[in-house]
């Protein structure tokens, strides 16, 4: 999702979700901005990735072909799996 959205605005940006963490300019949670990417990791390194969408909502696909939905990012068992933020705007 975040590899195809960011390719139509002529970002180009790693394929991985853990390679797209690196590259990125980080970002403390405290500072994120919509459309930084937030990233999560489920028991090992980084491999998940979602787009910050403000108010503490995130823009995520769960998983390949799935629906895209907005989810809450904090309060809930996604929360314990964040792992960072970083913007490329």
């Amino acid at each position: 999702l975040t590899y195809m959205v960011y390719r139509q605005f002529g970002i180009e940006l790693p394929r991985d979700a853990a390679d797209q963490a690196t590259a990125g300019t980080p970002v403390d949670r405290r500072d994120l901005r919509p459309g930084d990417l937030v990233f999560f990791a489920f028991g090992g390194p980084i491999d998940h990735v979602g787009i910050y969408a403000g108010n503490g909502m995130m823009i995520d696909s769960p998983q390949t072909g799935g629906a895209i939905e907005a989810v809450p990012m904090w309060g809930t068992p996604l929360a314990t799996n964040y792992a960072g933020a970083a913007r490329y705007l």
